[in-house]
């Protein structure tokens, strides 16, 4: 059995660390997951979890991209920035 990670699109948050004395914690504005070999041209936008697999098999690869709103870290501190996803293991 492989495991797989599913993120819960609705209540996920990241934290950002950009000085040992600050934490800022953004919600994604925007978020997907998309798939390789036959799946490569599915949409699934209207999915409830986001997903992160690796595999030797064609598609059963997944990838997430999130997207975040990142003018409440100071200009200086963007090269530097760390962020940290909660996220729960499912078995598939």
């Amino acid at each position: 059995m492989r495991s797989r990670v599913a993120f819960i699109g609705l209540a996920l948050l990241a934290s950002v660390s950009f000085d040992a004395s600050a934490q800022i914690t953004l919600a994604p504005l925007a978020d997907a997951y998309v798939r390789d070999g036959g799946n490569a041209t599915k949409n699934f936008g209207k999915a409830t979890t986001l997903q992160v697999s690796t595999a030797t098999k064609a598609g059963d690869n997944y990838d997430t991209y999130l997207k975040f709103e990142t003018t409440a870290v100071p200009a200086s501190s963007r090269q530097s920035c760390a962020c940290s996803l909660a996220c729960r293991p499912t078995a598939v």
